[in-house]
């Protein structure tokens, strides 16, 4: 129904890492960090997803178990954006939202928007085919774009 998701994958030097499965409190294997399919680039030649899109994705992972949900990234790196997109730089990913009911959309997208926004991340509903001119189905937009907001702090300044 949703196409076939893969599990996320990082590279170390000896190679491809896959992320140990967990066990979701009902029991069942599952990971919670999920690639829609192999379209979706999160590292190439060309390309690698920002440190920081990692830290959202994260955080994105845990507000999605907060609904016993799969986190499903459907863009990263990959595929055809607006004008002036960050996905192309690594700093910008699209969550898939299709299973989530109404309240769960509501409230992942809202946990997202709290914890990131302050630390310099636009999170953005786009609301379906026809959002913006490259948005073919509803899904949370989450990118780095720090304007001024601060995501490092220096720990000698809080000493």
């Amino acid at each position: 129904m949703h196409g076939v998701v893969q599990a996320v994958t990082f590279r170390d030097r000896r190679g491809p890492v896959p992320l140990p499965a967990a066990k979701h409190h009902t029991g069942r294997d599952f990971l919670s960090l999920l690639l829609k399919d192999a379209s979706v680039c999160v590292s190439d030649s060309d390309h690698n997803l920002d440190a920081h899109m990692m830290f959202a994705l994260g955080l994105a992972t845990e507000a999605y178990a907060s609904c016993q949900k799969d986190c499903i990234v459907t863009s990263a790196c990959d595929g055809h954006h607006n004008p002036g997109s960050l996905h192309p730089l690594g700093r910008a990913v699209d969550l898939r939202t299709l299973h989530l009911t109404p309240p769960e959309r509501a409230q992942v997208f809202n946990q997202l928007k709290s914890a990131l926004s302050p630390l310099g991340f636009d999170v953005i509903w786009e609301a379906g085919a026809g959002a913006t001119p490259a948005t073919t189905a509803a899904h949370i937009h989450v990118e780095y774009d720090p304007k001024g907001r601060i995501f490092w702090n220096l720990a000698e300044l809080h000493a």
